[in-house]
Formats: C-alpha cells, sequence, structure tokens
C-alpha cells in the first residue's frame, strides 16, 4: 500500500471516530435515562468534532513531519477534551459555573498564537508554552474547586508543555536541515 492509500486510510479511520463518538450518545439515549442529549448539543458536539477533524486535515496538508502532525494532533485533542468537559459536565463546579469560562480563554491563547505564529514550529513552541502557563494559573484558581479539578487541569497543563515540548523538538530538526 503507498503511502496515498495509507494516509486515506487514516482519514477514514478518523472521520469514522468521530463519528462514533457522535452517535454514542445517541445511541446510549435508547438504552438507558442517563443520557438526554438536545438537538443543540449534537449540533455543538458535531461542530466540535468537526473543527478539530478538519485543523487536522490542514495540519496534514501543510506539513510532512510527523512530529509536528503528532503534536497538533495532541494539542488539538486536549483543546477539544477541555472545551467538550467545559461545556457537558464543567470542570469547575458543573457546567452552570461561570468560573468554567476560563476554560475557553486557554484555548484562545493557543489559536491566537498558532494564528500568529503561521504554522511555524518554533513559534507554535511559544504560543503552546503560553497556553501552558495559562493552564498552570487556572490550576491555581482552581485549588480550591477539589482534587479532581486539579488533577485534572495538572493533565491539561502537562498535555500542553508536551504539544510545546514536541514542537520545539520539531523547530530544533528545522533548523539542523538549513
Amino acid at each position: 500500500m503507498n503511502m496515498v492509500g495509507i494516509r486515506h486510510g487514516w482519514r477514514i479511520a478518523g472521520w469514522s471516530l468521530a463519528g462514533a463518538i457522535l452517535a454514542a450518545p445517541l445511541v446510549a439515549m435508547r438504552f438507558g435515562n442517563g443520557v438526554n442529549w438536545t438537538l443543540s448539543d449534537f449540533i455543538v458536539a458535531g461542530a466540535l468534532l468537526g473543527i478539530t477533524g478538519l485543523a487536522f486535515e490542514g495540519i496534514v496538508a501543510t506539513s510532512s513531519n510527523r512530529i509536528f502532525r503528532a503534536a497538533a494532533a495532541l494539542g488539538l485533542l486536549t483543546a477539544l477534551v477541555s472545551i467538550w468537559a467545559t461545556l457537558a459536565v464543567g470542570i469547575i463546579g458543573d457546567e452552570g459555573n461561570p468560573l468554567n469560562a476560563v476554560y475557553p480563554a486557554v484555548i484562545a491563547i493557543a489559536a491566537a498564537g498558532v494564528w500568529v505564529s503561521r504554522l511555524e514550529a518554533k513559534g507554535m513552541a511559544r504560543a503552546i508554552g503560553a497556553t501552558a502557563v495559562a493552564q498552570a494559573l487556572v490550576t491555581v484558581f482552581a485549588l480550591p474547586a477539589g482534587l479532581a479539578t486539579f488533577v485534572i487541569n495538572v493533565i491539561l497543563v502537562t498535555c500542553w508543555l508536551l504539544v510545546a515540548v514536541l514542537f520545539r523538538s520539531t523547530a530544533r530538526t528545522e533548523l539542523f536541515r538549513r
């Protein structure tokens, strides 16, 4: 199988996974009372999955560097999980807690940094490093919310730091190629 076939297989797998994630609540609603999604819930979830998938498709189209792609995939997944959890159940308290508004602000820092860096690895590393710092500040403010909230935030900080390190690694290999 050639590279085009492999890439096509990954695309099918990725979009199928997104469809399965979106279908899971629909199936769960048929067999139990624990899940109760509205049409707007499905629209928002579909939009989040679609935006994430399209963003990753754009990364794959612009970079052949596997480490860069891995960093982008982890960054997109971290942003998706952060927003999804915030909207679904809330990370600080419940979804109605106004302090949960800081999570989209952290994602906005990442998005702005990515935009400014124009997908250049060194700039992406800095942008995501700033995102990790912002997430760490959220962790400090979320301390009174309890251990579970602290652990979730530490995981998010760790993910952002790993993304920054991966982008930094990519930037270093780009320097050696010149």
